[in-house]
Formats: structure tokens, sequence, C-alpha cells
């Protein structure tokens, strides 16, 4: 259940999911713990950067990252293998009536970013502007 992107030659972009929750059957411990978002180097294998955050999904498109949380943060970040970039983030589905877990990536196209939640509720966010 983890998710990649690679962007370019030198680095790969992904979760990792921690060997302690490896033996967990559900998934609340996997959600609740979180798994980090790092930054491996292609030829190596070395990990060049990590950053904690809670379960994600991802995409890479344009030298970014698109990065969905369990929580519905959608955060934006440089992809360099240097360090973690953030450029933006912000709460895409907001509300507390709405179901909280999203397990999609996130989609780009044309110019705009989809994120669907676990419930099927899909938001649209226009980033062209």
């Amino acid at each position: 259940m983890q998710t990649c992107a690679r962007t370019n030659a030198e680095a790969l972009f992904g979760t990792h999911c921690p060997n302690s929750l490896t033996n967990s059957s559900t998934w609340g411990a996997f959600a609740q713990d979180g798994w980090p978002l790092r930054c491996i180097e292609w030829k190596t294998g070395s990990v060049m950067w990590e950053k904690k955050m809670k379960h994600a999904t991802l995409m890479a498109a344009d030298d970014k990252l698109f990065i969905l949380e369990t929580d519905g943060t959608l955060r934006i970040a440089n992809a360099t293998a240097s360090s973690y970039e953030e450029l933006s983030s912000a709460d895409v589905l907001e509300g507390a009536n709405k179901p909280r877990i999203f397990a999609s990536p996130p989609v780009l196209y044309r110019g705009r970013v989809y994120c669907r939640n676990f419930a099927g509720d899909l938001v649209c966010i226009d980033m062209r502007k």
C-alpha cells in the first residue's frame, strides 16, 4: 500500500511503512501512526531525506509532488533530492461532517488537482490561478 513517484533520474519519492506496523491488520493502526514521506537516491537506495506525516498518497508532475494525507490535507512540494521544500498546503475537504479518510492519490489534469475521499466525495482545485 505504499505509494511512490519518480520525477527525475536521481530520486524516488514515496511513503515508507515502518516495520512496527507490518504485523498490524487494521487500517486504524496504519492511519494513526503515519508513514513518513521519503526521498531515496535512485542509484544507491540511500535515504536522502524523510518528512513525518500521516499516511499519504502522492503523484509527481512538473518537478512538484502532490501529496494527499489521510486527514484531507493536500500538500504541494518541490521534488528535490536535497530537502523537503513545501510550497503550500490546504485542507481540501473542509468541515467536520465530511469523511476524513483519503485513500486515492491526487490527480493533476489540465491545471486542476482532483482529490477523492473514502466516501466518494470529489473536490477539484484549479491550480491555474
